[in-house]
């Protein structure tokens, strides 16, 4: 039986799915020969660190609760959520810190001092990819470590990207050698459920309320609607691809704010919907990259997404479009 130590930084919506996800289906895990145990948590308040592994259930009633890592007796006020993936305590981090479109701080810090000692990263939040893809990559990979020592830390994100939806998985394995000609997709739900309570008689502000109250907005819910979000995710999925050395400057960025239910009436009405749409197409050696509210056929792949449902459409040289 293999035990990896897993790091929790940040015990938001994701990582407390992590939790449930863990408990649930410890039996299928364990059969499979692997079991995990959380050795560190953090949260806006500090860390906590505990080498026997931490108790599930504590950790979801936690939250739950309305406490917080520092209510718990494992508490260490020495150290940050930026240090604590380097102390030696667990095997791989789970960072999945709120989004920091500054600095991209804590996760980035965080993810650099993990993978300068040897631990392995799974991204959930996107930042520090966007501030840093290449050099974080460079740090996980031996051969191209600026470091003296190879420690063989490696990184996985596809969670950064449209959630459960395979597309960096397919991008980076099913479509290795294939050539991308353009991508499209509808990757931010909140975006598209806000956009469809709209067609339905709801105003903006409405509809942004009904996010929140789900769970699925922030009390800030700009990083969505503003198109910030699906331009990071662009970026990464450009990244991913390997020819493009731009940066999300390069990225003509167009949020949902001023889309209203008279003109999704009028897209309607000639069969068309309005969905706010990443795009990636070649232009001459680079790429042109936008993020934009666009009029759609209702009855295209990406117009039929509707509510919280995502989708991404790419064009390959060997096979055509495909559709997830």
């Amino acid at each position: 039986m293999k035990t990896v130590r897993l790091i929790l930084a940040g015990l938001g919506n994701v990582n407390r799915g992590l939790l449930h996800i863990l408990k649930e289906k410890k039996h299928l895990l364990l059969e499979s020969g692997i079991s995990f145990k959380i050795t560190a948590v953090s949260d806006s308040t500090g860390v906590a660190m505990n080498t026997a592994g931490f108790d599930l259930d504590e950790l979801l009633i936690l939250k739950s609760s309305g406490r917080k890592v520092i209510d718990l007796p494992e508490y260490t006020a020495a150290l940050r959520t930026e240090d604590f993936a380097g102390t030696g305590i667990g095997d791989i981090l789970i960072e999945s810190t709120p989004a920091n479109l500054i600095d991209g701080n804590p996760g980035l810090t965080a993810a650099r001092n993990a993978l300068h000692s040897g631990v392995s990263v799974v991204f959930a939040n996107k930042t520090p990819l966007v501030f840093a893809f290449e050099e974080l990559h460079a740090l996980a990979n031996s051969a191209a470590s600026p470091y003296e020592e190879p420690h063989g830390a490696k990184i996985a994100y596809s969670a950064t990207v449209c959630g459960g939806l395979p597309v960096i998985n397919v991008l980076k394995r099913d479509l290795r050698f294939a050539e991308v000609k353009s991508l499209r997709g509808i990757m931010n739900a909140t975006s598209n459920f806000i956009l469809n309570e709209i067609s339905h008689g709801r105003n903006f502000d409405e509809a942004v309320r009904e996010a929140q109250i789900i769970g699925a907005a922030e009390a800030d819910p700009s990083y969505d609607v503003n198109g910030n979000d699906t331009a990071n995710k662009l970026l990464i999925i450009m990244k991913t691809l390997g020819n493009f050395n731009g940066n999300i400057n390069d990225i003509k960025i167009s949020g949902i704010r001023d889309i209203s239910e008279v003109d999704l009436k009028i897209a309607s009405a000639r069969g068309n919907t309005i969905k706010l749409i990443a795009t990636a197409k070649p232009a001459g050696r680079s790429w042109q990259l936008s993020v934009q509210p666009e009029e759609i056929p209702s009855d295209s792949f990406l117009g039929s997404c509707t509510g919280w449902e995502m989708g991404v459409e790419i064009e390959t040289d060997l096979y055509e479009k495909i559709y997830l």
